[in-house]
């Protein structure tokens, strides 16, 4: 069985790859795997680095049975019968990627989507959640420091700078501490204080989105604390709000989180309370129909003006026109913000204009591309031994599958597997197949 690493070709900004030289060494010395890679001059690590680990470089994933990936590949590139494990951007029967899901099926091909590898509680086992955390919240900084710039406001952040030109953590540390030191020396112009930066969500990502505070010095405040906070402007505060400070069920009963996950169709958003008292919001939480937004349209109508208190989300999580409804595109690192005009709707691209800036960029860890890659190929390589002794021409059930990977199959042989049996409707509605 031969594994091919793909060139990613998102965008130019995509330099991840899903296993280091150093972990294709340690697979082909320890596991006798064979693994190849496709030729890439954009790839954070160059191809003279796997071939001294032992991997084959070549210009296409012709001759793979499993294909690793990152982003979704070109609905070209997938074979027949090959098997790929990328985030393909599917789960939610999400309409354009539906055609890539049909080119699955037609080829007779399968699918394992990292987004589903959990362990038996559920947890997830391989993502780039911190990662993506700490270069969103790094991103939302500097928008909000070109926003402020944009509106002719004084601010301390003036040497905040996007995540790929610090290109490691260590010297986004730096950098942070030193707009900290900045923000208690300077100060904000005391019209904006209290200055208040929302974290919406407490998983891997929301946690690397604190780490980014942490260093700027943000003092933390609870949910029920903003409206009262002391308007000192060498003060940053950050507030973090999770379910039961968002939502609330209709009839007015005690929230209990069970019921919110399980019935979300008996529960309102009543963010609008906090999001009066927020400078910025950074929103790292999973959504996905028919959970409520926690942003909506009618919210943001409330910060049309554009001197407004809110004047930047940084939506981490990027589900278009999801929870954040103001989120109405994904964007990149050429251009990473767009002003989300709630009137109109218009979304011109910069940081001028009526509404807040929304940074909605939907590759974030490639700022982070080594450290990022180090982490998840840790992870990876450790299951793929497994999958060298699967059966891929058995039907699922017979293929000895690690249980892991086993439910995160989404399509096996060209058929969706049962617990995927939902996207029938997306992919028929929009490709008509």
């Amino acid at each position: 069985m031969r594994f091919v690493i793909i060139e990613e070709t998102k965008n130019r900004w995509e330099r991840r790859t899903p296993l280091t030289p150093s972990h294709v060494a340690r697979l082909v010395r320890d596991h006798g795997l064979d693994v190849a890679v496709v030729g890439s001059e954009l790839r954070i690590f160059p191809d003279a680095d796997y071939r001294g680990a032992g991997a084959a470089v070549g210009s296409s994933v012709a001759g793979g049975q499993v294909v690793l990936g990152i982003k979704e590949p070109p609905l070209e590139q997938v074979g027949p019968g090959q098997l790929y494990m990328v985030f393909s951007h599917t789960i939610k029967g999400q309409d354009y990627n539906m055609p890539l899901l049909g080119r699955f099926l037609d080829q007779g091909a399968s699918l394992v989507d990292y987004e589903r590898i959990v362990d038996d509680e559920g947890r997830r086992l391989i993502a780039f959640g911190r990662f993506a955390g700490i270069a969103g919240c790094v991103d939302t900084v500097w928008s909000l420091a070109r926003r402020l710039d944009a509106l002719g406001i004084a601010h301390p952040l003036a040497d905040a700078r996007p995540t790929h030109e610090y290109a490691t953590t260590a010297r986004a540390w730096d950098a942070m501490n030193a707009l900290g030191s900045q923000i208690r020396e300077r100060g904000f112009d005391p019209a904006m204080a209290p200055v208040t930066i929302g974290v919406i969500g407490c998983g891997n990502v929301g946690q690397g989105a604190g780490e980014v505070l942490d260093r700027l010095g943000a003092v933390r405040v609870a949910p029920a604390e903003l409206g009262s906070l002391d308007p000192d402007p060498r003060v940053l505060y950050r507030v973090d709000l999770v379910e039961q400070d968002l939502y609330e069920r209709h009839d007015g009963g005690p929230f209990a989180l069970q019921d919110y996950y399980d019935r979300p169709g008996e529960f309102r958003c009543v963010a609008d309370g906090f999001l009066d008292h927020l400078t910025a919001l950074v929103n790292t939480a999973y959504w996905a129909p028919p959970y409520p937004r926690a942003v909506t349209r009618e919210s943001l109508r409330r910060f049309a003006d554009s001197r407004s208190r809110m004047l930047v989300i940084g939506d981490i999580a990027c589900d278009v026109q999801g929870s954040v409804e103001g989120t109405v595109r994904c964007t990149d690192l050429d251009q990473p913000t767009f002003v989300y005009d709630p009137v109109s709707g218009a979304s011109p691209d910069g940081f001028e204009g009526r509404g807040a800036v929304v940074m909605s960029v939907d590759n974030l860890p490639c700022e982070l591309s080594a450290e990022a890659s180090s982490t998840f190929g840790e992870i990876l390589s450790g299951l793929l031994p497994g999958l060298a002794a699967a059966d891929l021409s058995a039907d699922l059930d017979d293929a000895r599958l690690p249980p892991e990977l086993r439910r995160a199959v989404i399509a096996w042989r060209g058929e969706l597997t049962p617990d995927y049996a939902y996207l029938r409707e997306p992919l028929e509605r929009v490709t008509g197949r």
